[in-house]
């Protein structure tokens, strides 16, 4: 997408990559993350982890976390959680698995399925919700969940996730 807010869209067909130039998303720093991983797109491999360098977006690391992918059975383990993201919802995740905080809720089944999906389809994803928040009951956040693989096995090993405040 570009800075005016033209969707991109990234398909996937017979195992190719093709950036058709959908993504469509209201917040400037997401729409930076998505240009910055699908830049790394080839057309034989979506991006791996090795591919991302903070040191190349050291002004969206706070709103990024990454995300393990483990399989059999499938399991999402915090790697690493973005400070304004802890900020955000007054809890630091990293080293836990989803699920594992010691409340089951609803919010974890829905993250469970979103990031499931990305697995699935190896597209990225886009999901606008509300969330408690300090200043106010609820406050909206769009997250981007976008897909890394292992140019070994193909597999989706890890998920690079952004979140951004919205008005």
């Amino acid at each position: 997408m570009d800075a005016g807010g033209t969707e991109r869209k990234v398909q996937f067909r017979d195992g190719e990559v093709e950036d058709a130039g959908s993504v469509s998303l209201s917040s400037a720093p997401l729409r930076e993350l998505f240009d910055y991983w699908s830049d790394r797109l080839t057309r034989q491999h979506l991006p791996s982890r090795k591919q991302i360098d903070p040191i190349d977006i050291p002004q969206l690391l706070s709103i990024v976390s990454l995300i393990d992918v483990e399989e059999q059975p499938r399991r999402f383990r915090y790697r690493l959680m973005g400070t304004r993201v802890v900020d955000w919802f007054r809890s630091d995740l990293t080293g836990c698995y989803l699920g594992d905080t010691g409340t089951a809720s609803q919010d974890d089944e829905l993250l469970r399925r979103c990031y499931s999906n990305v697995v699935e389809t190896r597209s990225p994803l886009v999901d606008v919700n509300c969330a408690p928040h300090l200043d106010r009951p609820y406050r909206q956040y769009e997250k981007l969940v976008l897909p890394l693989e292992d140019h070994d096995d193909r597999r989706i090993n890890m998920l690079l996730v952004g979140m951004a405040r919205l008005p």
